[in-house]
C-alpha cells in the first residue's frame, strides 16, 4: 500500500494500529514481515513530512528576519 495519498495523521493512526497489534501479539508470524515493512514505510513517510515542514518553517523565519 502506498503512502502517496495519506495525510500525516492517517499515517500515524495506521502506524499506531500496527504497533498495538505487534505489542498485543495479534500478528501472525506470516504477517509479521509485511507489517514490519509497512511500519517502516509509514515511519519514513512521517519523518519526511516533518523534515519538509521544518524546512518550510526555517525558510519562512529567514524571510521574516532581515539579518539572516
Amino acid at each position: 500500500m502506498s503512502t502517496d495519498h495519506l495525510t500525516y495523521e492517517q499515517a500515524m493512526a495506521e502506524l499506531q494500529t500496527i504497533m498495538q497489534e505487534l505489542q498485543q501479539e495479534q500478528v501472525s508470524i506470516d504477517d509479521l514481515s509485511s507489517k514490519s515493512e509497512r511500519a517502516q514505510q509509514l515511519i519514513q513517510y512521517c519523518q519526511e513530512k516533518l523534515r519538509d515542514i521544518n524546512l518550510r518553517l526555517e525558510k519562512a523565519a529567514d524571510k521574516q528576519d532581515p539579518s539572516a
